[in-house]
């Protein structure tokens, strides 16, 4: 390869928040363990971006900045190129992150007391955008098989969009933490049911450039012009090119009315500037590091293939999703017949594993998220010790 994807970085005085956590959890876990649970990745960052960013530090001034063309435009290349979707300058605007973009989306496009619906299992702040609005969280879950696969009960999102308290649906695609990918069949009729009955469709897209090879992400903006005139998307470099500490993300709205309200609700919330070095590794991410994102993708796929292969072999009954997109699997430890709190501390304290709590997501105990954006030694290191564990308590 390339690129370095072996490397671990001690992360324990940089302020990591994953890093952070874990020593919270497990004040007595040796420092060298590698946590897997907030979503970012254990992997330095593309050389084209830390260089990029080297050379720009010494012609920049690091005061008030606002987004150049050259931003707009690597966006715009960058989704026509990786997603088939043509957008144009007028419909960007940059956020902080995505979870800023959804929250204003919640605040800008509904009211006190309107009801927002959401599918989880799915991504915690999206709940917390609707309760932390005072709005009312409409839950439509996800349909699921013995295996854990997912699909939408579009029978009862049709039903709940009829209520007139639903004003809104959040979607998630990829879909987090099920690490799936909704078809553009599904998109289609989500926005379908949606616009025949005026509910606003945002959809969190931070995910979309971590696909795994043999699947294809179908974004909302590839879709017929007049059917997402009224979506609202959230996407950024930051998951993909592992940059979340620069807070640069940017939302895409088409309709100039609904722009004008969401960046009055930006201005409102303060969440209308970005981090100058934020926009700058965006540009580099989407200009020079595609490279590094396609080998980025090969060892994702290595580990999530390694993990799934493990769990089917040794322990079947211990449910593992096989990966579409995302770096993050979703595993159903029920089985154990140890409850949420439990199962952590069980993992944590007998096998030295941290993982994302499954009820962060929903109504999960007994789930948990792996996240295997680690060098592959790690991550075989730690399906040691899971195994050590699990030949004692598994049933």
């Amino acid at each position: 390869m390339k690129y370095d994807f072996e490397t671990i970085s001690d992360r324990n005085e940089m302020g990591s928040r994953k890093w952070a956590v874990r020593s919270e959890q497990f004040p007595n876990m040796k420092k060298d363990v590698v946590p897997f649970s907030v979503a970012d990745m254990e992997f330095k960052n593309a050389p084209e971006i830390i260089d990029g960013l080297k050379k720009r530090l010494d012609n920049l001034v690091l005061g008030y900045c606002s987004p150049t063309d050259r931003f707009y435009n690597s966006i715009i290349n960058w989704d026509k190129k990786r997603h088939n979707a043509d957008i144009k300058k007028e419909w960007i605007v940059e956020v902080p992150t995505v979870v800023d973009g959804f929250f204003a989306a919640v605040s800008a496009f509904t009211q006190k007391g309107d009801s927002v619906m959401i599918m989880r299992p799915v991504y915690g702040p999206f709940r917390f955008a609707i309760e932390f609005n005072d709005r009312v969280m409409a839950d439509v879950p996800l349909i699921s098989d013995e295996r854990n696969n997912y699909s939408i009960d579009f029978e009862k999102f049709e039903s709940e969009c009829k209520k007139d308290e639903n004003k809104m649906v959040i979607l998630c695609n990829p879909h987090n933490p099920g690490g799936i990918l909704w078809s553009k069949d599904d998109l289609e009729k989500v926005i379908k049911i949606a616009n025949d009955n005026d509910v606003i469709v945002v959809v969190d897209e931070i995910w979309q450039d971590i696909v795994m090879p043999g699947n294809t992400h179908t974004s909302v903006l590839s879709l017929d012009r007049k059917l997402i005139e009224k979506a609202v998307v959230c996407q950024s470099s930051t998951k993909a090119f592992n940059l979340a500490g620069l807070c640069c993300g940017y939302t895409i709205i088409s309709d100039s009315e609904m722009m004008a309200q969401y960046k009055k609700t930006l201005d409102i919330m303060r969440s209308n500037t970005v981090n100058v070095m934020g926009l700058e590794a965006t540009q580099l991410a989407f200009d020079e590091a595609e490279d590094w994102l396609e080998e980025l993708i090969e060892v994702i796929d290595t580990n999530q293939k390694i993990v799934y292969d493990f769990f089917k072999e040794k322990y079947p009954k211990i449910i593992v999703n096989h990966l579409q997109a995302t770096y993050v699997m979703w595993m159903d430890f029920r089985c154990l017949g140890l409850n949420s709190d439990d199962l952590l501390k069980t993992l944590g304290e007998k096998a030295d594993l941290v993982f994302t709590d499954g009820r962060f997501f929903g109504e999960c105990d007994g789930f948990v998220r792996f996240n295997v954006a680690a060098p592959t030694q790690v991550v075989k290191d730690a399906l040691v010790r899971l195994d050590n564990l699990l030949q004692e308590i598994y049933k």
